[in-house]
């Protein structure tokens, strides 16, 4: 071997020296950033599930589920109450007024599209 390949092969063996401390460093690295990558994960894991526990409602009665009981349990007329509701005067109040606040007879009806959304 010349003197020139010998000089050429000690560089080579130097180069490659550094670049094997170097990969081995970045391995070092990316194996902690895997491990707090995890660490995050589980901490992000638990805050899930707590704010899964917290956002748990109680278990509530839907007003279809309570006009429906008042229909069927307690014999109420729905029919009857939306005439009582909706008569032919208030039917012309509406069509001539439009959406708000409407008095009919002996309470005022909220109007919204034509439609009677709450009795005050």
């Amino acid at each position: 071997m010349s003197v020139k390949q010998a000089q050429s092969l000690k560089e080579l063996q130097s180069r490659k020296n550094k670049l094997l401390v170097k990969k081995k460093s970045v391995e070092k690295e990316q194996n902690d950033l895997r491990k707090e990558h995890n660490r995050l994960k589980d901490q992000l894991n638990h805050i899930n599930s707590q704010i899964k526990k917290m956002q748990k409602k109680d278990v509530t009665v839907s007003e279809h589920a309570i006009l429906r009981y008042l229909e069927r349990t307690m014999g109420l007329n729905i029919e009857e109450i939306k005439r009582k509701i909706l008569t032919d005067k208030a039917k012309l109040a509406i069509a001539t007024l439009g959406n708000g606040k409407i008095p009919s007879g002996d309470c005022t009806l909220v109007v919204k599209d034509n439609t009677v959304v709450s009795v005050v």
